[in-house]
């Protein structure tokens, strides 16, 4: 297997939040919120992934 393509699921969280936001505000948001729980969990080397249109867009 190209070693590129080797990764591992290792966590996810599921929240609910009441709240007036854009759809890139709520998106920087839960960004911001995903690298916060990976410091806190000491996680190295960790890629996020979204499932967003418009994350996709702005790539």
């Amino acid at each position: 297997m190209d070693e590129t393509r080797r990764c591992q699921f290792v966590a996810a969280v599921t929240t609910w939040q009441q709240a007036l936001l854009s759809t890139v505000a709520g998106e920087a948001i839960d960004q911001l919120r995903a690298m916060e729980e990976a410091c806190a969990r000491g996680f190295v080397h960790v890629q996020f992934e979204s499932d967003s249109l418009l994350v996709d867009a702005i790539r």
